[in-house]
């Protein structure tokens, strides 16, 4: 079991059957920081535009947003 603390303090219990979709949990939550981390940023940093990123967000963007 992962457990994960959101920001505004709420905390989820993930539950993975196996190290595989474990590691799955990990991956996409950290895929999930990683975009709202640049995209904060970027907000932030409106007074200098800075180029485009390849970035690409998570392949499943809509679970972040329910993180």
């Amino acid at each position: 079991m992962l457990v994960v603390y959101s920001a505004n303090g709420e905390m989820y219990k993930l539950r993975a059957a196996d190290a595989k979709e474990k590691q799955f949990w990990v991956t996409q939550l950290r895929a999930c920081s990683k975009y709202h981390m640049e995209t904060s940023s970027k907000v932030n940093d409106s007074k200098f535009p800075k180029p485009q990123s390849h970035f690409a967000p998570p392949r499943n963007a809509q679970s972040c947003v329910s993180l």
